[in-house]
């Protein structure tokens, strides 16, 4: 049977019936009908039991405000929990790494960007989850299929330096004549910025000069009811 210990004492945790546990109900059913909790659950399974696997997952989703922002926790952040240690931490930030490749899908297989929620979907694995912003420059070819996606720079909690020479400079290099930028806004709202707009311009009249067309900046929020996770900046109206 587990146990912990609460306040200097030992505190018993009831053992579940079988046909109640996570593990029983994947095999029977399927993960559709696991609960997020039981879902975190089953990867600390083996480092907690299953009783206490349940509680320390339902902490984490607690603290994390829901599972949507589960992958914002650092792997410091998730030692920090009674209960997980480094084993624990590993196996939840390899599954998180393991859908955001899912979700991007095969790295061979170069998507089509052809309209802006695909480039948001992409984007969102890539940036979504990030508690910094990163500024990418995505190379099109002719016929808009993702040629390289570029990390240009890498900001503070809400600010990043954008270099219009080194954006163009990975196009020049790959003979790219278009590119979509995009960044996130780790605080959840996907508006641009005064900046944005600013900089997002200076770009576009850059890119001009140098025979690039910037076909559109996505910026990447958080999901609400309240609004979308992504702005297409050209299609708000924001190009000039």
């Amino acid at each position: 049977m587990n146990r912990e210990k609460t306040s200097g004492r030992e505190k018993v945790i009831p053992l579940m019936p079988k046909h109640e546990t996570p593990s029983f109900r994947l095999a029977e059913l399927s993960s559709d009908y696991l609960s997020d909790t039981e879902l975190l659950s089953l990867l600390l399974k083996g480092y907690a039991g299953t009783e206490r696997s349940l509680q320390i997952a339902r902490e984490v989703i607690a603290v994390c405000g829901g599972i949507s922002n589960l992958a914002t926790l650092t792997y410091t952040d998730l030692i920090k929990f009674t209960g997980i240690g480094e084993c624990g931490a590993e196996a939840i930030q390899s599954a998180l790494a393991l859908a955001r490749r899912l979700q991007r899908g095969d790295p061979t297989d170069k998507p089509i960007m052809s309209n802006p929620q695909t480039v948001a979907q992409y984007m969102q694995a890539v940036i979504g989850h990030l508690r910094q912003e990163e500024f990418h420059a995505l190379l099109l070819s002719t016929k808009h299929r993702l040629i390289k996606d570029c990390m240009v720079t890498r900001g503070l909690v809400d600010s990043t330096q954008i270099h219009a020479r080194e954006i163009f400079r990975y196009a020049i290099q790959a003979s790219c004549s278009r590119i979509i930028l995009a960044h996130n806004h780790p605080s959840g709202d996907p508006d641009p910025s005064p900046q944005d707009i600013s900089s997002t311009n200076m770009l576009i009249n850059a890119g001009k000069v140098v025979g690039i067309d910037v076909l559109d900046h996505i910026i990447i929020g958080k999901p609400s009811e309240e609004k979308p996770f992504w702005c297409s900046m050209r299609e708000n109206g924001f190009f000039k």
